[in-house]
Formats: structure tokens, C-alpha cells, sequence
């Protein structure tokens, strides 16, 4: 988690609130470390690894409104990684999943720039005018909820390219079996499409006619076989 290192460097500047600068360092860590081998040993031995993905990205949140809080809240260089968790999100959650994290996200930073600015908790920003204060909530909830939408709607793409997929498999796999039916049988058997095109000629066909099923398939039925074919 890059942005967890990036939070390292962002609390070595920080020298105000009711840990030092140590133990917040000693914390941070801790909780990361903790957290890594809670992932790594649930990835391994857990089957649902849905809801590990869904817990994870609501901790990860709990942890960036933390380090928006501790690096200058309202100021915070870190308000961007709401939109870094929201777009990683949109690759391993499914459309509403994401949607739900960006509203989570955007009602986590107003919640937090709420209490700040009221002097409710701690404020690393100072005092900031009320406007100032609507302003900064109003641009960064639009851009949260922005890449929400967006990274809903590549979750939902991505989702259906998935299935198409699943369904091309599934067809190639009939087409397989239809052409090993075809050509077990031991009559001679020619399909055709609605205009009359041999689709498939198998080997029985070939024996009796004495066309070889290269030289007619994707050919008018009637252009083969004339009024015999075409009174049957």
C-alpha cells in the first residue's frame, strides 16, 4: 500500500496533537504492519475473498480520513487518495460496491471537515472562514464523486467484457461438440444458414456425394446440388 508509505513521510512533518511525533510514527506502523498480515493470511486461507476485497477498502478509508486528519485536514495533500481508493475499486468491486465507497468517502471527508472546522477535534489547517471551509467540501466531494461514477461505470464494462467472454467460450465450445456430432454420424449430413449456404458437409456427405467439404461450405446449397436439393 504505497499511500500508506507516502502517510510516513506526511507524519514526519507532523508536530501538533496528543501523541508525539514518535509514537504516531510507532502507531502508523504498527497498524500497517498488523493489517498486512491480517490481509496476507486471510488472501491464503479465507474462500471469500469478496468480502475480504469489501473490508479492505472500508479500513483503507478509515485510514486515509486518519491521514487527511493528522497531514492538515482541510489543506491535506492526501484528500487525493479518496479518488486513488475509489479508482482501484472500480477494478475488483462490482458498480454499486463502488458507488457506495465514493458516497462513503465523500460523507467521511465533510464529516471530518466539519468537525475540524467547528473545533469539535483537533485542526491542523487552523481556523478557516465558513465559506473557505463550503468551498473546499463542495470541489472535493464533486471531484470524489465524479471518479465514483466513472469508476463505477468501468466496474460495470468490465463486468459485462467478462461475460461476453464467458458466452464466446460457451459458444466455441458448442460449435466444437455440434462438429464432432456432425461428423460421427454415418449419414451423409450438410446444414445449411436461412439463405441456403452449406455450413457444415460432413465426411459421410463427402463419400456420397463426392464433393470434398472445402470446396462447398459457405456455397449456395443450390448451386451444388441444383433441383435435387431443391426439392427437398
Amino acid at each position: 500500500y504505497w499511500w500508506r508509505t507516502a502517510g510516513y513521510f506526511a507524519l514526519m512533518e507532523t508536530t501538533e496533537g496528543p501523541l508525539t511525533r514518535e509514537d504516531e510514527l510507532l502507531l502508523f506502523f504498527s497498524v500497517t504492519l498488523g493489517l498486512s498480515a491480517v490481509y496476507y493470511a486471510a488472501l491464503r486461507f479465507a474462500e471469500h475473498h469478496l468480502w475480504q476485497a469489501r473490508l479492505q477498502f472500508v479500513i483503507d478509508l478509515a485510514l486515509i480520513t486518519w491521514l487527511v486528519w493528522r497531514t492538515g485536514d482541510l489543506i491535506s495533500p492526501y484528500i487525493t487518495l479518496y479518488i486513488v481508493l475509489i479508482s482501484v475499486a472500480g477494478f475488483f468491486l462490482g458498480k454499486t460496491e463502488t458507488l457506495v465507497l465514493s458516497i462513503g468517502c465523500a460523507l467521511a471527508f465533510t464529516a471530518l471537515a466539519v468537525m475540524t472546522s467547528q473545533g469539535l477535534i483537533f485542526s491542523q489547517s487552523g481556523e478557516q472562514p465558513a465559506m473557505r471551509v463550503a468551498q473546499i467540501i463542495g470541489v472535493n466531494n464533486i471531484a470524489i464523486l465524479l471518479v465514483g461514477l466513472l469508476a463505477a461505470r468501468l466496474s460495470e464494462r468490465r463486468r459485462i467484457q467478462e461475460q461476453l467472454k464467458h458466452t464466446e467460450e460457451s459458444f466455441a465450445d458448442l460449435h466444437i461438440l455440434h462438429e464432432r456430432i456432425v461428423e460421427s454420424i454415418g449419414t451423409g449430413l450438410a446444414t445449411t444458414d436461412l439463405s441456403g449456404r452449406i455450413y457444415s458437409f460432413n465426411a459421410a456427405a463427402e463419400k456420397i456425394s463426392g464433393y470434398a467439404a472445402a470446396d462447398v461450405i459457405g456455397k449456395n446449397v443450390l448451386e451444388i446440388f441444383g433441383n435435387e436439393a431443391g426439392g427437398t
